[in-house]
């Protein structure tokens, strides 16, 4: 350039970085030449926060579900839930997984997990099953199990819980079974037919099925032959994991009344956890199936060899 009077320009690009509304001030300096004496303006730009719009994420495909659902868990102490994300918005976003997981029976519990968040940009899905950051692990105590997954998805934080990520409203609940203690094999051994000299036996067959130590109680309910009902319960049966115990026995008094007898039982379990040595109702988990079947008592000097019973298709677990 020359002369007094010359001028020239240039330009340049700024980005503003960042979220929030400010004020930045830019500087541009021109550096001094044998024709041109230093030169330097500074100017104010109001930074404005523009609203992210079309952000989203769902939970996709077989949405969320559990690695084991009933037959792995007879034994297995570790269950993994898992979900499957994607990006359907048109930006950017942090998304996690929350879940809700609650128990069934006489004492509900209940506890929140969640996954990591992830960046997905749009379109992007995360697959829980191949990335451990989209699925978390618990050890259940046995009993019936109600999940609900809800995805949650934010422009901006990382944090789960902060203000700025969203729910999606369409979740996905499921149920698992973590077992616990039920009748084994003949479920209950027993006499068909005794005279009215004797009471009945029943004879008990248990299994734990789970991976802790469970108090068990079984309730044998006996409609008698002139229509009333006599309850018997059991002693309180302490199991291992994976034990089978068929040497407890329920009897009834000596049934001098002639004609059939039915009976039904019933079986709960739970855990000890103030070390009593008794199944407190609120310590109950949940309940094994039912059986039932019927006897004759006839006149004295009539008996015949133990049979045993199964299930009546009554199965809680």
């Amino acid at each position: 350039m020359t002369g007094t009077s010359a001028a020239t320009t240039c330009q340049v690009t700024y980005t503003p970085g960042g979220t929030s509304p400010r004020t930045d001030t830019l500087t541009a300096n021109y550096a001094p030449v044998t024709t041109h004496l230093t030169s330097s303006g500074t100017f104010q730009l109001s930074i404005t926060q523009v609203a992210l719009t079309g952000g989203h994420a769902e939970l996709d495909e077989w949405e969320a579900a559990p690695l084991f659902r009933v037959e792995n868990l007879r034994r297995n102490a570790t269950q993994t839930l898992f979900a499957f994300g994607e990006n359907d918005g048109n930006i950017t976003v942090n998304v996690y997984v929350k879940f809700d997981i609650r128990t069934l029976g006489p004492t509900s519990t209940r506890m929140t997990l969640y996954t990591q968040v992830v960046r997905l940009t749009p379109d992007q899905e995360i697959n829980g099953k191949l990335d451990s950051r989209f699925s978390v692990k618990f050890n259940p105590t046995p009993g019936v199990y109600v999940v609900t997954a809800t995805i949650y998805w934010s422009p901006s934080s990382t944090t789960i819980g902060d203000p700025s990520f969203k729910a999606n409203r369409d979740t996905e609940t499921f149920v698992f079974v973590a077992l616990g203690a039920n009748f084994n094999g003949p479920s209950i051994l027993f006499l068909p037919k005794l005279d009215g000299a004797t009471g009945q036996t029943f004879t008990l067959q248990i299994i734990n099925q789970s991976n802790t130590n469970l108090l068990v109680s079984v309730t044998i309910t006996l409609r008698n032959p002139d229509a009333t009902i006599t309850r018997l319960t059991s002693s309180i049966i302490p199991t291992n994991p994976g034990q089978i115990r068929n040497d407890v026995t329920i009897k009834t008094p000596i049934l001098t009344v002639t004609g059939t007898y039915c009976f039904r039982a019933s079986l709960k379990y739970g855990i000890d956890t103030n070390n009593n040595g008794a199944l407190d109702s609120n310590e109950i988990l949940g309940t094994g199936k039912t059986v039932s079947n019927c006897f004759t008592v006839a006149p004295q000097g009539t008996s015949t060899s133990l049979v045993g019973c199964h299930d009546d298709g009554d199965d809680d677990d």
